[in-house]
């Protein structure tokens, strides 16, 4: 995000804020952007649109990039799964 991406945020922070009856102030929309802030602001909506389907609570800016960001347990796990499959295939030798 850049500074010119604030009132996208801010909006999109008025909307959860509604979504999940929680108050947001100025610092809280300035702490999600420093957060956030190396993700394109597309992405932290997409993550705000994703988290907000599912969570009860206003989302932590973890949640909402956890909701948009591989997880590299998974990707480790899935690389895993391919090393198998070709040992399987091919063999150990």
């Amino acid at each position: 995000m850049t500074n010119a991406d604030t009132p996208r945020l801010a909006r999109l922070m008025a909307v959860l804020s509604e979504a999940f009856d929680a108050p947001v102030s100025e610092l809280r929309v300035e702490a999600y952007f420093r957060a956030l802030q190396d993700l394109p602001i597309e992405i932290v909506e997409e993550g705000a649109w994703s988290v907000m389907r599912s969570a009860t609570f206003f989302p932590k800016p973890a949640e909402i990039r956890a909701a948009v960001t591989p997880n590299m347990a998974d990707d480790a796990a899935l690389a895993w799964c391919d090393v198998v499959a070709q040992l399987r295939r091919v063999g150990a030798n």
